[in-house]
């Protein structure tokens, strides 16, 4: 009988002496429907512990017979040598395995909740709160540009938010750096749209390429809009969503419609103009527009 998915996890012995899973239940998990048109795990997120140094972590494991997860496993290791792994405001793999068709991933566990449960929460934030959150997720996006990182999914859901109130931008595996974009092309050689519509930057829902650092600026614009007021500007189908974020911009009438405070109006309409030229240059650029948090 072949092994199941969290068995092979642990099949080798590295790691099955080592990461000891705490429950049969994922955190998370991506379906996807094989050749044969079977509904499969094409990505696991499971909650273990590290026998080694007594540490929570969590595992990704990854069936690498899927192309995008294949890439997927592939970039957050890269990344994840980019970076190291003791910056603060981001997250990323301290051991990687691969065998036969999954890859395995071992994350930190970080104690908080992801900002999307804060948003749920609270639904409108404090101006001094939303400004430090703000500020911690730059830090983040500073450290990803200076290594050439452009994190392109940035969303509520791939922020977790700590008790001590900093940020940690989490799941790379959706990130795009010059190196790799070649493995990003369809059968006919057009570049793939990856993110998230609701917070994409134009370009990115354009699939244009290359892209860079203002891309998460103005993914982050749309996270400080939904900060002050508990929703995103351009709501509908993903098809309109993504016609919205390319044509649309945010007007003076939607800011009033959706009771945007004063302050961060002409933070949010600089980060997402829709020509990257005129937005934040850079995460330090947009880190001195920032009001002073009271």
């Amino acid at each position: 009988m072949p092994l199941t998915l969290l068995e092979q996890n642990f099949a080798p012995l590295r790691f099955r002496s080592r990461y000891l899973p705490l429950s049969v239940t994922p955190l998370h998990l991506v379906y996807a429907y094989d050749k044969d048109g079977k509904r499969v795990k094409k990505k696991e997120v499971r909650l273990a512990k590290d026998m080694l140094t007594k540490a929570m972590i969590v595992q990704k494991i990854f069936d690498l017979s899927f192309e995008d997860a294949r890439l997927n496993f592939q970039y957050e290791s890269y990344f994840a040598e980019k970076i190291g792994d003791h910056h603060p405001h981001i997250a990323t793999a301290i051991d990687q395995y691969r065998e036969g068709d999954y890859g395995y991933l071992t994350i930190p566990y970080i104690s908080g909740i992801q900002l999307e449960r804060v948003i749920q929460d609270y639904t409108i934030l404090r101006e001094a709160r939303a400004i430090a959150l703000t500020h911690s997720i730059l830090e983040g996006l500073a450290e990803l540009h200076s290594n050439g990182i452009v994190d392109r999914d940035l969303k509520p859901t791939n922020i977790i938010v700590e008790p001590n109130g900093l940020t940690r931008i989490i799941d790379l595996d959706n990130s795009w750096a010059p190196e790799l974009d070649s493995q990003e092309k369809d059968s006919n050689g057009a570049s793939l749209f990856v993110g998230t519509p609701a917070y994409a930057a134009p370009e990115v829902c354009a699939c244009e390429r290359p892209l860079d650092g203002r891309a998460d600026l103005y993914s982050l614009g749309i996270i400080l809009y939904e900060l002050v007021t508990g929703v995103v500007p351009f709501l509908g189908s993903e098809t309109r969503v993504l016609r919205r974020q390319i044509y649309e911009p945010i007007t003076r009438i939607k800011f009033e419609e959706d009771n945007v405070p004063l302050w961060a109006r002409p933070i949010i309409s600089k980060a997402t103009e829709k020509d990257r030229k005129n937005r934040y240059q850079s995460p330090e650029a947009m880190m001195r527009a920032l009001p002073r948090a009271a």
